[in-house]
């Protein structure tokens, strides 16, 4: 379980967040929703270690990473995964060799076993036979599924997503919340997504939180939140399907 305790971060005189504190149960599907500027980012960037808290706990497998020493988090940082809102693909390099990247910079496998681990990433992101090639020639999806097999090379145990489903159509973005269900379930990873998608959290979540003004006021199962007897996640909740549906 990720225990995130009071956590707190500000920017000069802009206070962020302002006292999170959620639970993110292992081996399941949180989604974290929220507005646009309610520090849903800040919040992933605390979690990974990019930033640091003004006060507060991130507690990742009983190590507080907020008391961790610089050495120490690069080894954390190991235990996750993260897919970008835009991918963030090198466009030099072709769709094996963004998928093979980390492999490179972070173990010393030889060319032949990274090749096989690069070809088993495309085959569970449903790119077979797309390996040479590069990004300008791919549609978003298929940039954001190239993203995915990156994230998942190293095999981490927790996949964050950073906006998955923005600037994708119906069909495309439908097809991104089946391949996050499928990856959670297959290789058995805790998954944690930032969004403003109401219509996808329903269809994906196992867990539901609503960042709202620097707090979380709300989480639970899809079912509970859906039913909120909150004004503001109601709002938020009628406004986004009005939006996508």
């Amino acid at each position: 379980m990720i225990q995130i305790d009071n956590l707190y971060k500000s920017f000069g005189d802009s206070a962020v967040l302002k006292g999170v504190s959620l639970e993110i149960p292992t081996g399941q599907i949180t989604v974290i929703l929220g507005p646009s500027g309610c520090g849903k980012s800040v919040l992933l960037k605390n979690l990974i270690g990019l930033l640091r808290p003004d006060s507060g706990h991130i507690i990742v497998d009983g190590q507080d990473l907020t008391t961790m020493e610089a050495e120490d988090i690069n080894e954390y940082r190991r235990k996750f995964g993260m897919l970008f809102q835009n991918a963030a693909l090198f466009d030099s390099l072709s769709v094996a060799e963004n998928v093979a990247f980390p492999l490179r910079e972070h173990t010393d496998k030889s060319d032949a076993e990274i090749m096989k681990i690069v070809d088993e990433k495309l085959a569970l992101a449903n790119l077979v036979g797309h390996n040479d090639k590069f990004p300008d020639e791919l549609s978003g999806g298929m940039r954001k599924r190239v993203g995915l097999a990156r994230a998942i090379a190293l095999e981490p145990e927790i996949i964050l997503y950073d906006e998955p489903t923005t600037g994708l159509d119906p069909l495309t973005a439908e097809s991104i919340n089946q391949l996050i269900v499928t990856m959670q379930k297959t290789l058995h990873v805790t998954s944690v997504i930032i969004s403003h998608d109401i219509e996808s959290t329903f269809k994906v979540a196992d867990h539901v939180a609503i960042l709202y003004e620097g707090r979380v006021l709300e989480s639970g199962p899809p079912a509970e939140f859906r039913h909120s007897k909150h004004e503001v996640v109601q709002r938020f909740i009628q406004q986004g399907l009005g939006r996508t549906g």
